[in-house]
């Protein structure tokens, strides 16, 4: 405790490295707040994470394959994808009568009603690329409507360090199989902990349960021998020295295990 205290040998400083590992720590954090808006538990896996704001940088994280693996990992997603926000968000138009009203007149009424069986995101693309729109005989402009932006029912929205994380909240039967697999996974461990086995030995497991739930386990059979340390895995049947029955997400699952 005597030695003098060690300088830092600023010749090793990459400071484009620490640029980026700040932009990728945002990305997660962002993500990771999205993903708890959502409600969607971390061992789901997702399709989709959009992040916009950043510029240049979030690009080179992104291009950098450690950096991305890293970002996957964390935030449980197949893939992240750079966007501008514009491209994310639903704009629609609706008619604002405090301006439209005083040159539409009498013919206000007659809009309106033409309004109500349109789609607003609809009326706002016909606006936006041709400038105008025709209703009830009545040419309109943008000038004529207030416009809204909302974001699209399917994506959860997480901000950090300047920027927005969107996640995909879909979750398509590929995904939905490989979250069970995941719960499968995870109770497996518990039970070898309760076994007290060594962290290195190989088992045995039966598993059976609803549909579902075996259905995840035969397509992703590998994964789950691969991940627990098992020789063998029995889908559809009872056995093992240790057995408990679960509940994840509803669903019945036995699971035995036999070192």
């Amino acid at each position: 405790h005597l030695a003098d205290y060690p300088e830092p040998n600023e010749g090793l400083m990459d400071e484009g490295l620490e640029r980026r590992m700040e932009v990728l720590l945002h990305i997660v954090g962002a993500g990771r707040e999205a993903r708890a808006a959502s409600g969607i538990k971390n061992r789901q896996p997702l399709k989709t994470a959009y992040v916009a704001g950043g510029g240049d940088m979030v690009e080179e994280v992104l291009q950098d394959e450690e950096l991305l693996k890293i970002a996957l990992g964390e935030l449980n997603v197949k893939e992240i994808k750079p966007v501008r926000e514009e491209e994310i968000l639903k704009r629609r138009a609706s008619l604002d009568a405090r301006r439209a009203g005083p040159r539409l007149r009498g013919a206000m009424k007659a809009v309106m009603e033409e309004l109500e069986g349109m789609d607003p995101e609809k009326v706002y693309d016909i606006l936006s690329k041709e400038g105008s729109i025709m209703l009830a005989g009545e040419i309109l402009t943008m000038d004529d409507f207030m416009v809204e932006e909302a974001l699209p029912g399917n994506l959860k929205l997480g901000e950090e360090g300047g920027l927005k994380v969107y996640l995909d909240t879909v979750i398509d039967e590929g995904l939905r199989r490989e979250g069970l697999a995941k719960e499968i996974v995870r109770r497996i461990q518990v039970m070898r902990k309760d076994m007290n086995l060594p962290y290195d030995a190989t088992i045995k497991v039966w598993l059976k349960g609803d549909r579902e739930m075996e259905d995840a386990a035969r397509s992703l059979s590998e994964y789950i021998l691969k991940e627990t340390l098992s020789k063998s895995l029995v889908v559809g049947e009872g056995g093992g020295s240790y057995s408990k029955e679960w509940e994840v997400d509803g669903l019945n699952l036995f699971i035995g295990i036999e070192r």
